[in-house]
């Protein structure tokens, strides 16, 4: 493997647009045959950082001699156009910009552009909720009454101070929505069991925090949001596919009611349809979704973080449709299309994306009865060694020794079983359906006659509603699949159909 090298992936990473951009600026100052474009050019012609190949396609060039400060150079050159290319593109920019323009403005002592400025930079940042700046601006606004103004000084700053007292407010409760929401995100993205009352004490107490601040919300935008946006990822964790239904849907309505808002900040609307898709997904509720579908994969993707966050948005709940659509070759014929897409954008998927897209391929191969398919990626969540995603990880334990079962693997069996009840028991996630599932599998005559089978099977089948109509019955990673499983054996019809 080479070694990495920032300014190669910098290089790399430009879109064609921002390559062009950058070559027009450069030529401006160091002309066509310069040594950064040289540089850039060799650079982005490498397939893989390679300093051997990059010296051989720069061979002759003079700069050779002092090729690590050049490339420093050409770093700074890079990321100085970027600045230019984007500043009219972004509020923050654009306030960033004026408040600059006012220091340089107060080092002239030119008082009456000074405060015309930061006019113009409050109205951006109240427009937009830009808090942290907004707060910036009022004392600025602040300390020129306090050294200029001769009428009303007073009544002027005690004014000013209010306003700071209100957007201090709110940067509070935003603080407050972030610390809880970003929380409960983690349990929902850990996949922490929920069958631990401790963890689900923990997390019904952050969404009480999150409830008592629904009257401090003050019609903000970004609060209101993110309220929605914590609550929905909250009855998500908690199973409730009403309620994680209901509070997406509202989050979307936020977004959908500030298309200025959302023009400014896009990746905002574009994980608020997202999050809507799969929990209406989770709910079967297909009423909107192709037609949200159809606005999450037009919307525009300038650069390559953008395009990461399209892709796994647009992929995952597309896969996820055809699957519950029993539309099963069309997510059959994404998946070269997933798989190409997580190692294009491997530095901007998490790794809990990236399980969950195995996850539900691995299923989706599964009910096609495709198990040497479901096999390859059932392995590639076994070999997964960080806690995140448990839920997922835990399903597919469960369902390993079925997939090994289906295509004849008898002789390792036993070691696959006695592996998945070490593995849940290590994790403190063997619970009911849990063993249920697991002794079953260790007493199941794999290879004995037919009819020992089908009575196995059918006594498994009897414990399985028993359980479902217990009264702590709650629904685990894996259930429906195993289910779905049973049910196929019995009656002698594929998986697909019983869905």
């Amino acid at each position: 493997m080479k070694a990495p090298d920032d300014l190669f992936d910098l290089v790399k990473a430009l879109s064609p647009a921002e390559k062009r951009y950058f070559k027009v600026i450069s030529a401006k100052v160091n002309g066509k045959e310069g040594n950064f474009m040289q540089l850039f050019d060799a650079l982005d012609s490498l397939e893989e950082h390679d300093d051997e190949k990059l010296k051989k396609k720069l061979k002759g060039a003079t700069f050779l001699r002092y090729i690590s400060a050049e490339k420093g150079n050409l770093y700074a050159a890079i990321m100085r156009a970027m600045r230019n290319f984007y500043s009219e593109k972004s509020v923050d920019t654009r306030i960033f910009e004026l408040m600059q323009e006012e220091v340089f403005l107060r080092g002239k002592g030119l008082n009456e552009l000074r405060e015309l400025t930061l006019a113009k930079a409050e109205a951006l940042a109240r427009k937009y909720e830009k808090y942290t700046y907004l707060l910036e601006i009022l004392l600025a606004q602040k300390d020129l009454i306090t050294e200029f103004e001769e009428k009303r000084l007073t009544e002027r700053v005690r004014e000013k101070l209010e306003e700071i007292e209100d957007v201090v407010a709110l940067q509070q409760t935003f603080a407050k929505l972030t610390l809880a929401s970003d929380e409960i995100f983690i349990f929902a993205r850990s996949g922490t069991d929920l069958k631990n009352e401790s963890n689900r004490q923990h997390l019904e107490t952050l969404a009480d925090d999150i409830r008592i601040l629904a009257n401090r919300l003050r019609g903000s935008f970004r609060l209101t949001l993110k309220y929605h946006a914590a609550l929905s990822h909250y009855y998500g964790s908690m199973g409730d596919r009403e309620q994680c239904y209901y509070e997406s849907a509202k989050a979307l309505e936020v977004c959908e009611s500030s298309p200025d808002m959302i023009k400014e900040d896009g990746q905002k609307y574009k994980v608020a349809l997202a999050n809507y898709l799969t929990r209406a997904h989770a709910r079967q509720d297909y009423s909107r979704f192709e037609e949200k579908l159809a606005i999450l994969k037009a919307l525009p993707a300038d650069d390559f973080y953008a395009e990461g966050e399209v892709f796994q948005n647009v992929y995952f709940v597309e896969h996820l449709y055809y699957i519950n659509a029993g539309r099963f070759e069309e997510a059959e014929a994404l998946v070269s299309i997933i798989e190409e897409g997580l190692v294009t954008y491997a530095r901007k998927i998490n790794r809990s994306r990236v399980l969950s897209f195995t996850y539900n391929i691995m299923v989706m191969y599964f009910l096609m009865h495709k198990f040497k398919e479901a096999r390859i990626w059932s392995e590639r969540i076994l070999d997964e060694k960080s806690d995140i995603r448990q839920d997922m990880q835990t399903a597919n334990r469960i369902l390993y020794p079925i997939i090994c079962y289906e295509l004849g693997k008898f002789d390792i069996l036993d070691n696959i079983t006695r592996a998945a009840y070490r593995y849940l028991l290590a994790q403190q996630r063997l619970h009911e359906f849990e063993r249920l599932v697991i002794r079953y599998l260790q007493t199941m005559p794999f290879t004995a006659n037919e009819k020992e089978f089908e009575e196995k099977l059918e006594a498994f089948a009897t414990e399985m509603e028993g359980f479902k109509k217990s009264e702590n019955f709650k629904r685990s990673g894996g259930m429906e699949e195993v289910e779905l499983w049973i049910n196929s054996k019995r009656g002698g019809r594929p998986m697909r159909e019983l869905l």
